[in-house]
């Protein structure tokens, strides 16, 4: 969930800067309305903004599954968003996931506010909502029974009320203080919002927008589906 409230379609004169200065180099949108580096269209629904898991997958931009993994070995960062822990449909891709780690001995981390945010929705959310939020705990402590995750404890004194505000912030400090060669953020998710806000990040560092890959549900299926060799 996004902490700003926008009406369906509408795109501020902030993001259409954000987009005119990067569209050379990343197509995040073509027409103002479609997203088409993740083949999602804005055309002004409200739906819109979560990506399908049925929808057709572009391929997934940034490194091939193994290159990624390194990557993650050598400092990058990488999140996989509540939306996608969530859906069902992926979750053969996550359990992939999990294994293409443990075969190379890597490990990713799970902040605080996200494990937070799951818990919030097994206690207080839909009854739909508690069953996938229970599915996505069960496979957090999978993987950190196989140590191929890691919990991070909430930092002293800052507690942030939505994920989407704790991704981009964190993606804005790797990228500001990250050595070149081990700056790259990866993040997994269906929300087209925080999309555009973590693709807007390298541009206002002036760093290299291919520092940023963010990858689709439907698109991490087919990167999981990928061999290590």
């Amino acid at each position: 969930m996004s902490s700003e409230n926008k009406r369906p379609g509408f795109i501020s004169g902030r993001q259409v800067a954000y987009v005119v200065a990067g569209i050379a180099a990343v197509p995040v949108f073509v027409g103002g309305l479609v997203l088409s580096a993740m083949g999602i269209d804005m055309t002004g629904s409200k739906k819109a903004k979560k990506a399908s898991a049925a929808s057709p997958a572009a391929p997934p931009p940034g490194p091939s599954l193994a290159e990624l993994i390194a990557r993650i070995q050598q400092g990058a960062m990488f999140a996989i968003d509540t939306n996608i822990l969530m859906e069902s449909a992926y979750r053969g891709a996550l359990d992939r996931f999990l294994e293409a780690l443990a075969a190379r001995g890597a490990h990713i981390t799970i902040g605080a506010a996200q494990r937070e945010e799951i818990q919030k929705l097994r206690k207080a959310g839909t009854p739909d909502q508690q069953s996938k939020a229970s599915a996505a705990s069960r496979w957090l402590t999978a993987g950190t029974q196989r140590q191929v995750i890691r919990f991070l404890d909430a930092s002293s004194g800052r507690r942030e009320t939505y994920l989407d505000d704790v991704l981009v912030r964190e993606a804005r400090a790797h990228l500001a203080h990250a050595a070149e060669e081990h700056a790259f953020v990866y993040v997994v998710t269906d929300d087209v919002e925080l999309t555009g806000r973590l693709y807007s990040v390298p541009l206002a560092l002036q760093r290299d927008p291919a520092t940023v890959a963010v990858v689709a549900g439907r698109q991490f299926v087919v990167l999981t589906s990928q061999s290590l060799d």
